[in-house]
Parts: structure tokens; C-alpha cells; sequence
């Protein structure tokens, strides 16, 4: 994982010298990547500034989906869920979509964003959370909504054929045109016009599908959602509507004061409806091969599915040392140096209650103790880049992992005086390495460039 960092207003972390012990390769570069011009020499001291703020900053992670940059779903909503933290109060999680509309997050810490309406093609959506001294902090997903069509389906094949718009120039109990549904879901899509909406909406309410053979007196709507972000877009199921007759939407809208609009009705037909078979789900991901005794293992496979079922993991030949999640499909645990072999024919698969996809079978190989090792030497931060004095610094975290920029394993150091550890039990393999400073009030600063070493 990658480490989440609370930053101190500047110190300058120096990583003077990486050197190995054990099975290493000679070859390997004792210098690190420079960070603000830094100059690195395998010799002489690596210096880094860290011009950072000493609020501490707030962090961010997407849960759901999750270790993932970009998903593709032919679904034309999408909810985003994760986490947000900060020593001081997270005050807000927003939204924003590229291609049109935002919103605010449910909750804070533990947060949805929920019912994000899609366009065809390339939607960015950026998440931005933000606590109470304006610290704020931003992520990126990317989700391509695809164009999914039917077999022998040339015409009315798109979601986007399906949505039924409410404007000005539609009046009350106006009929629209007779829809041929030729896929679900079925999407509703309300743009309120200015002779109907007064005031700031929260949310809408769509209620479908009234009426077996048309609208009546005393027949009731199956289903009421609510849409609660622009545009304000609704999935309904009409697969238990018999092809044939007249059906009713009504549509209301909650202002933030808590009143209500005027109701909107609008009638269509449904001339036929086509169903899709179910698409299995998808799942991707390729496992680490190696684990290291006494060090952390995790795995979690990417998955989605096309229709948005509901899906569960399995596991077949999990190791003994090793927790999984149906939830989610992560694969993790501690082995110790008794788990020391290779565990063969490990398969993780989803289902959507109908269909199941699989990963191939992999392997990992627990490795007892490693015989190689590490030593990092730094220099002690003195002062602070606005150039006052550091005078409570109370010590360092080593965080190291074997890819770069992602640290699994991290060692913290309780004294502000020493400027050398030596990290063993090393694997063979190539090993990253950055370090940090805290101080007194647990401000943690910017990581230091990354050494790397090949055992």
C-alpha cells in the first residue's frame, strides 16, 4: 500500500547513503531519483527539501470501485464510495463529472457519492474532499460508459434512446411518443423547466409505471426512486410489464426547504420488450508470485459487472496463512517463516448469482527470512524550509516495499538522533526504499527521494 502522509512544514530529509549486505547485485544504482533539482550522487549526501504546508493535509482513497484508475460499465449511473481523513473534521466530499453535472457526497469520512449520471465515451470523474481548515485533496476516475447493442438490433439499441425528458414545452399529462423498449434497463431522465421549477431542487422523485392497460383510478405505481443529482436520471426495471397498453410516470420535485413541486404525468406505450441475456462478470488482476515471512501479502482482483448485479468472490486453494474477502475478493496475510513453500493452483472467481468468471490459476512462493539487507543512512532535519528552527523533531518512518512507489512494510524510528537503521531479512529482489520525519505533534513530512536496491 501506499503510505498516506500528514505533512510537517518543511524539513529537509537527506538520504545519504543505501547500502546492502547479503546476495546483491553489485551493479545495482546506489543513487536515488532527484526531487526539486536535487543533486544525487552515490557518494556524496542526497539533500531534499520538502516545501510542504504543517496543517496536515487530507487524505483520500476510493473504495468501491477500488486500486483501480479507469472501468468500463454500459450502465448509465454509477456510485462511487471510499474514505477521507484529516487530523482536523473532513467537512465535505464533492463531486464532479467532465462531461456534465456534481453533486455532494453522503457522509464524510465514510462517504457515496451515488447515482453519478454517465454520457457515452470518456467520463472523468474527479472526488474532492475537504476538512475544516481548507485543506482539500482530489482524485480521478475515469469510466468509459460503453454503447451496448443487442443482435440484429440496428435502430432503437441505446440507453440513450430510452430516456424521457420533461420540459417547458410539455404540458401536463402530455403524452410522449410511444417508446419501443428494446433493452433494460430503462432510464428516466426529468429536465425540469423553469415554468415548472421555482426554486433549488434536492432531489426528484420518479414514480413508474402506473396502469396494466393504461391509466386508472386506484392503480398504483410499482415502483418510487429518487434521482438526487443533475441530471436527474432514474434506472427502472419494466421486464414485468406485458408488451401493449398505455403507462404513467409521475414525476415531483423536492425543493431544499422541503416543499414540493406541482406533479408532472407523462404517458407512453410499450410496444415490445426485448431482453438481454446476462453478461457474466468481469475480473482482472495479476497476483504478486512472491511473499516474504513476516511481511504482509495482498491481493485484490479488479472486477465489474455489465448488468450491475450484485457480486460475490470465491477462492479455491487459499493458503492456510491467508484471509479472503467474498466481499471484495482481496487476498491477504502475514505467512511466517513455517509457511516457508509454494502454494500451487490458487483461484479466485466472481459470480453474479448466475454466471462465475475466474481468474487464471496462480502460485505464490513464501520465502523464509531473506539473508539480504539494507542499510539507509540520512541526515538529522534541522530547520524548517521558511527557515525556522525544527525543534521538536521525535523521529522517522522507513517505508519500503519491492515496487517502486508502493510501500508495504514500514519501520518507525523513535529517535530524533539516530541517522542510520539497517533493514534485513530482505528477499532477494529489488527493494525500494523512502523515509520520513515527525515531529513532537505528529507531523509527518514529505517523503524523501526513493533508493533502491537489487539483492
Amino acid at each position: 500500500m501506499k503510505p498516506t502522509y500528514r505533512q510537517l512544514r518543511a524539513c529537509t530529509i537527506a538520504v545519504l547513503v543505501l547500502q546492502a549486505t547479503g546476495c546483491m547485485d553489485d551493479s545495482a544504482s546506489e543513487d536515488a531519483s532527484s526531487v526539486q533539482q536535487t543533486t544525487v550522487s552515490a557518494q556524496a549526501p542526497v539533500s531534499l527539501e520538502a516545501p510542504v504546508s504543517l496543517e496536515a493535509p487530507v487524505s483520500l482513497e476510493l473504495t468501491n470501485p477500488g486500486n483501480v484508475a479507469a472501468i468500463a460499465t454500459p450502465d448509465i449511473t454509477i456510485d462511487i464510495s471510499g474514505t477521507a481523513h484529516s487530523q482536523k473534521s473532513i467537512t465535505e466530499v464533492r463531486w464532479h463529472n467532465d462531461r456534465g453535472g456534481n453533486g455532494i457526497a453522503s457522509g464524510t469520512e465514510n462517504w457515496i457519492a451515488g447515482d453519478i449520471v454517465l454520457q457515452l465515451g470518456t467520463n472523468v470523474i474527479t472526488i474532492t474532499a475537504k476538512d475544516s481548515g481548507e485543506n482539500a485533496v482530489s482524485k480521478t476516475l475515469t469510466v468509459e460508459r460503453e454503447n451496448t447493442t443487442l443482435p440484429n438490433e440496428t435502430t432503437v439499441n441505446k440507453a440513450t434512446d430510452l430516456l424521457f425528458s420533461y420540459e417547458d414545452s410539455l404540458s401536463n399529462a402530455a403524452p410522449v411518443k410511444a417508446a419501443a423498449i428494446r433493452q433494460q434497463p430503462v432510464y428516466f431522465q426529468v429536465i425540469p423547466g423553469t415554468k415548472w421549477i421555482t426554486k433549488p431542487i434536492q432531489k426528484i422523485q420518479i414514480k413508474c409505471c402506473k396502469g396494466t392497460n393504461g391509466p386508472g383510478a386506484g392503480e398504483n405505481y410499482t415502483s418510487n426512486l429518487s434521482a438526487v443529482n443533475e441530471p436527474w436520471t432514474k434506472q427502472f426495471d419494466l421486464s414485468g410489464l406485458d408488451a401493449g397498453g398505455v403507462r404513467r410516470v409521475k414525476v415531483v420535485a423536492i425543493y431544499t426547504d422541503g416543499t414540493e413541486s406541482l406533479p408532472k404525468v407523462f404517458d407512453f406505450t410499450v410496444t415490445g420488450i426485448v431482453q438481454t441475456e446476462n453478461t457474466a462478470p468481469l475480473i482482472s488482476g495479476s497476483a504478486e508470485s512472491t511473499a516474504t515471512a513476516d511481511l504482509q501479502y495482498s491481493f485484490r482482483p479488479s472486477a465489474q459487472d455489465p448488468d450491475g448485479d450484485t457480486m460475490h468472490f470465491s477462492i479455491s486453494g487459499k493458503p492456510s496463512w491467508a484471509k479472503f474477502s467474498k466481499s471484495t475478493g482481496r487476498l491477504h496475510g502475514t505467512p511466517t517463516s513455517n509457511d516457508a513453500g509454494r502454494y500451487d493452483n490458487i483461484v479466485i472467481s466472481v459470480s453474479d448469482g448466475q454466471v462465475t468468471s475466474s481468474l487464471a490459476p496462480f502460485f505464490i512462493d513464501v520465502e523464509a527470512f531473506g539473508n539480504g539487507s539494507a542499510t539507509l543512512s540520512w541526515s538529522v532535519p534541522t530547520e524548517r524550509t521558511d527557515g525556522t528552527p525544527l525543534t521538536n523533531l521525535a523521529g522517522y518512518n522507513l517505508y519500503y516495499g519491492q515496487t517502486s512507489g508502493d510501500y508495504a512494510n514500514k519501520i518507525e524510528v523513535n529517535n530524533a538522533g539516530v541517522t542510520s537503521y539497517m533493514v534485513d531479512n530482505l528477499s532477494t529482489g529489488s527493494w525500494f526504499f523512502v523515509i520520513t520525519a515527525f515531529d513532537a505533534d505528529g507531523h509527518e513530512s514529505n517523503p524523501s527521494n526513493e533508493g533502491q536496491k537489487n539483492l
